[in-house]
């Protein structure tokens, strides 16, 4: 059993408040904190809670996109497992690394304006950003080239979790909050 926790965005415009917690089976997966979209005013407040995970999760913490970290574009292995934001394997390690470049912080009326369309909820899983193909075939050369035989993710805010099996390698796409996998 794995509990990993993927897009919270803290501080952003639609987060998900779970209390955290650190131990030897769980994982944060990115975008735990929304630097990119806090308000200006909690920037620092948001750095913070980013350096608190770092130190307390240590390796089992990846940075997401809108954590805007661009030293902690990374996957982890562990026991056959590639765990990733997602980013990098949605869009490409170059455009990851862009995004994270974005400006911190944004105005209260650019808040309200993303909140009330509904930025976060997304429709899909699996091949959001690109096509259902192309993720699958960049998890599966990701997961193989890492001797791995399961991908799980986060990035793509399915609203339940989404498991696929894809030429022998389990893929899991990580809804936001906190999840809990019983059998990985």
């Amino acid at each position: 059993m794995k509990i990993f926790y993927a897009d919270l965005h803290l501080f952003g415009i639609d987060p998900i408040k779970e209390g955290l917690e650190f131990g030897e089976n769980i994982y944060y997966l990115g975008d735990i904190v929304d630097v990119r979209n806090s308000l200006k005013s909690k920037i620092f407040e948001a750095q913070e809670l980013i350096a608190e995970i770092e130190k307390n999760a240590g390796e089992h913490y990846i940075s997401g996109n809108q954590e805007l970290n661009s030293h902690n574009i990374q996957h982890i292995t562990k026991d056959g497992i590639l765990l990733s934001h997602g980013d990098i394997l949605c869009c490409g390690y170059k455009s990851a690394k862009n995004q994270r470049k974005y400006k911190a912080g944004k105005g209260k009326i650019w808040r309200w304006f993303q909140g009330f369309f509904g930025k976060y909820e997304r429709k899909e899983g699996i091949g959001h950003n690109v096509g259902r193909t192309k993720f699958k075939k960049a998890c599966y050369k990701a997961a193989k080239e890492s001797g791995c035989h399961t991908v799980v993710v986060g990035h793509r805010h399915p609203k339940k979790l989404q498991k696929e099996v894809y030429q022998g390698i389990t893929i899991y796409v990580l809804p936001r909050g906190k999840t809990i996998i019983e059998d990985i």
